[in-house]
């Protein structure tokens, strides 16, 4: 399975999975920054995080349901929104290689 990315971050999610990058969570990885009160400097690390984002369409009827569960322990992770009473739930997942290694992207 492959997943959408149109080379900008304005991919939007779809139900087979979007890239999105840099991802809308937020530029820094809020490690620590340093900072110059004299000078009025601060200076960060930005780090370009992508994101995989899979929409899943609720069944008709029954919009306040919840989807996931809380573990793995069988169906899918808990997503980063539930997003109950709209007609999707979105999952949000840090971009990962094959070895499970969190991937991150320079500008």
């Amino acid at each position: 399975m492959s997943n959408r990315y149109d080379g900008n971050s304005w991919t939007p999610p779809t139900t087979t999975c979007s890239i999105v990058w840099p991802g809308n969570i937020g530029v820094f990885n809020w490690g620590s920054v340093a900072v110059d009160p004299v000078n009025k400097w601060l200076i960060g690390t930005p780090q370009y995080l992508p994101y995989v984002y899979k929409l899943y369409p609720r069944p008709e009827g029954d919009l306040t349901k919840p989807m996931f569960q809380d573990d793995m322990s069988g169906g899918e992770a808990k997503p980063g929104n539930e997003n109950l009473g709209g007609p999707y739930a979105i999952s949000i997942r840090h971009f990962r290689s094959g070895l499970a290694l969190g991937c991150a992207g320079r500008r």
